[in-house]
């Protein structure tokens, strides 16, 4: 860290090194500032140290009393930069109103270590998370940061979920070539069938068959786009790619018997 010449930094520490617990209030402050009493008073009663309270020896006060002491001083001292480790620790409502008011007019920064979530929104206009090794500035109080976080992890789910559509497409598309290949020496005989002409008694035996064979492609891939109109069947990128390859081979069988049909019936005619 690199301090400037003119910063002067406040540690506020959760022991309370700086307060002698034999003293009274009044003579810790007396004794360390030369302070007349009427002057310490004054500034004790707005840390909410009324009336006998000043007279109380410190070692007699509760943590919450005491954090506001410590604040107290760093202020006294002329810090422009406070560091603050649960300041809020013990206090009670009313006591924590008291800092947060005295942060807030505070005209220095205040670096603040915190797990009370709402002191943080109140006083805080800039959130540091150390995440992954990282600091990560966040330009707003508490609700901003939840805020900014969650529109990252949406951002982060969406982008996720869009590389494994990519990732099951890309898979689909491979077993699909794969497909393909191994069908070749299959493709390449439908291929030399189209060239070749039926006869007018193949034709009148294969007719019938080959239209029941295309009413049932036609029927299974009727059943098959039911399911994929079906929002409930989409639970994951795979089995939607699935859904589309299987369609894909239908309306590729489809197309492969209409040509035959066609072949078929230009034989009927001709006859």
């Amino acid at each position: 860290a690199k301090i400037g010449s003119r910063v002067q930094i406040g540690y506020f520490s959760q022991s309370y090194e700086r307060l002698n617990p034999e003293q009274t209030l009044l003579e810790n402050f007396v004794v360390e500032y030369g302070f007349t009493e009427e002057h310490t008073r004054s500034m004790l009663g707005g840390m909410l140290f009324h009336g006998d309270d000043v007279f109380k020896k410190i070692g007699e006060l509760s943590g919450g009393q005491k954090a506001r002491l410590v604040l107290l001083k760093l202020v006294l001292d002329g810090a422009n930069c406070l560091v603050l480790d649960e300041p809020t620790n013990h206090l009670d409502i009313m006591a924590r109103e008291a800092v947060e008011a005295a942060l807030e007019a505070f005209d220095g920064t205040v670096l603040v270590v915190s797990h009370d979530r709402y002191f943080v929104n109140e006083v805080a206009d800039r959130i540091w998370e150390i995440e992954d090794l990282e600091v990560k500035d966040y330009k707003g109080n508490y609700d901003f940061y939840l805020e900014e976080k969650q529109k990252k992890a949406a951002a982060l789910a969406q982008a996720q979920e869009e590389a494994e559509k990519a990732a099951a497409y890309a898979e689909a598309q491979a077993k699909k070539q794969q497909q393909q290949v191994a069908a070749a020496p299959a493709k390449a005989k439908k291929q030399e069938d189209k060239k070749r002409r039926y006869s007018q008694d193949e034709a009148a035996r294969l007719l019938p068959k080959v239209e029941l064979q295309i009413r049932e492609q036609e029927a299974m891939m009727g059943l098959l786009e039911k399911q994929m109109a079906d929002p409930a069947n989409h639970t994951s990128p795979e089995h939607s790619a699935a859904m589309a390859a299987e369609h894909d081979e239908y309306e590729q069988t489809i197309d492969e018997l209409m040509e035959k049909w066609e072949l078929l019936m230009e034989a009927a005619e001709d006859a």
